[in-house]
């Protein structure tokens, strides 16, 4: 029954016994490790009838969405410079292709006449080469299996999908979005077992866009800044904007910027980038609860202990350790439900976790050996084995 809670309504309810059967049926199929068992639970859940959910971001994605708008706003000389042939060699850590050595997955925004090609992320020229997949392709692959990923699917079986994806004004090319993300998605459904039916239920989301401008968004900034991206610290500070050196220039206030851009007229102009902090707002908190602000990926105020470590309180929660707790402590609430054995039989992994959403794990290498999606670039199994204990709601490494 779709009930409303203190926090508004419900966007779940449980599978119907009928729902259960098939669904259980379906995830024995689909298992594959014999040895990977999933925390037992008490009840499964699907999106309520008539809740949708929609995706907005603030300009074109980066990565194989932006490729054609980006490719109209350069210069023939930087055409020429990113048009130079690169030979981008990227290993992959594990999937279907573990024992390849290259890939034609593209850095960045290396040849823009390349279209309908995995990508990283830009990332900054002045940081380590990431390994974090494009803005398009995560889209791409949410699209394809759903936005729950591994851990909820234990409780969440069937993929949950955006209706609508709503891009900002900049860089907005909504043919190349369609390409990107719907028909790449659409594409390899039937390479993940969906068939038609679900191929055409994925042609279905809808991509719009919105005259209104992200205040602090990169062509909103420029505007401000009265150039193309670029101006000194004064006039940062007069728009607010900047990073963590350029703060105490913008809380001074107006006045006193506009001081300190008359002395500094002579001042090389220095190039926008992004600010190192960020604000997350979580829903589970509340329409009035506190957002969370972190800097450098780290809790605002957070300090090193007397060791020279980070203390737990610097974690962010929306980091995964915070996630896999969060996942540990409703394993455990759901064993006590339906079960008189202890939370302790739980000792998995953050890896172990996922890999036991057998469902989810089919999807996802039947995705990767799609040649849409083939050459996916991972971050290493390494940096998902850890464990965590959940104790009183609180979490502590193990």
């Amino acid at each position: 029954m779709n009930k409303k809670n203190n926090n508004g309504p419900c966007i779940l309810v449980p599978l119907s016994e009928n729902e259960l059967a098939e669904e259980q049926e379906e995830e024995e199929e689909t298992k594959l490790d014999a040895h990977a068992e999933a925390p037992r639970q008490h009840r499964r859940y699907r999106v309520a009838d008539g809740v949708s959910f929609h995706f907005y971001v603030s300009q074109s994605p980066c990565g194989d969405a932006s490729m054609s708008a980006l490719d109209m706003e350069q210069s023939l000389a930087n055409k020429k410079r990113k048009f130079t042939p690169t030979t981008t060699t990227i290993p992959y850590d594990d999937g279907p292709n573990a024992n390849a050595t290259t890939t034609t997955t593209l850095r960045g925004r290396h040849d823009y006449s390349a279209l309908g090609r995995l990508r990283t992320k830009p990332a900054r020229t002045d940081a380590e080469t990431t390994r974090s997949m494009s803005c398009s392709d995560k889209l791409a692959k949410w699209c394809l299996l759903g936005l729950q990923g591994a851990l909820l699917m234990h409780w969440i079986p069937t993929p949950i999908r955006f209706s609508t994806l709503v891009v900002g004004p900049e860089r907005y090319d909504k043919q190349s979005i369609v390409r990107a993300v719907v028909e790449r998605a659409a594409k390899s459904a039937h390479g993940i077992g969906g068939g038609k039916e679900e191929e055409l239920r994925l042609l279905e989301i809808r991509v719009e866009t919105t005259e209104v401008q992200f205040e602090f968004s990169v062509g909103a900034l420029n505007q401000r800044l009265g150039g193309a991206g670029s101006g000194s610290t004064a006039k940062r500070a007069r728009a607010g904007i900047g990073n963590a050196e350029d703060a105490s220039a913008a809380k001074a206030g107006f006045g006193k910027a506009e001081d300190a851009a008359k002395a500094a007229d002579n001042e090389a102009a220095v190039v926008l980038i992004p600010a190192n902090a960020a604000l997350a707002w979580d829903a589970s908190r509340g329409p009035r609860g506190p957002a969370e602000v972190t800097v450098s990926g780290r809790k605002q105020g957070a300090s090193k202990t007397k060791s020279g470590e980070w203390s737990l309180k610097a974690r962010s929660s929306l980091c995964r350790a915070s996630f896999f707790a969060r996942f540990l402590a409703l394993s455990k609430n759901k064993n006590e439900q339906s079960s008189s054995q202890p939370a302790a039989a739980l000792p998995v992994t953050y890896r172990a976790a996922k890999l036991a959403s057998s469902r989810y794990q089919a999807a996802r290498a039947a995705m990767l050996a799609h040649p849409n999606f083939a050459g996916w670039v991972f971050g290493g199994d390494e940096l998902q084995e850890f464990t965590a204990v959940v104790a009183g709601g609180a979490m502590h490494e193990a």
